[in-house]
């Protein structure tokens, strides 16, 4: 991945209010650009790298999803940079 940064202040009010949780938010890391609409309800622990949440893809039966996470309980991850 290329630069990473930490989340801003912003960024972390913003994923408390929806729903998410972090054992340490300075161990969570974000492309300069980032979009944070796409995480919700999410727990991160240890070292997590994201990436950008700006690919769509379509599922089958035509139904268009766009790359994020919803609902999952705990999380330690790596995830693509244009995903």
């Amino acid at each position: 991945m290329n630069h990473l940064r930490n989340l801003r202040p912003d960024e972390i009010a913003t994923l408390r209010s929806q729903a998410c949780r972090a054992d340490d938010w300075n161990q969570v890391w974000v492309p300069e650009v980032f979009d944070i609409e796409y995480v919700n309800h999410v727990r991160f622990s240890g070292v997590v790298k994201l990436g950008a949440f700006r690919k769509a893809f379509t599922l089958p039966g035509g139904l268009v999803n766009i790359a994020g996470f919803v609902m999952l309980p705990y999380i330690i991850v790596r995830w693509g940079i244009m995903c």
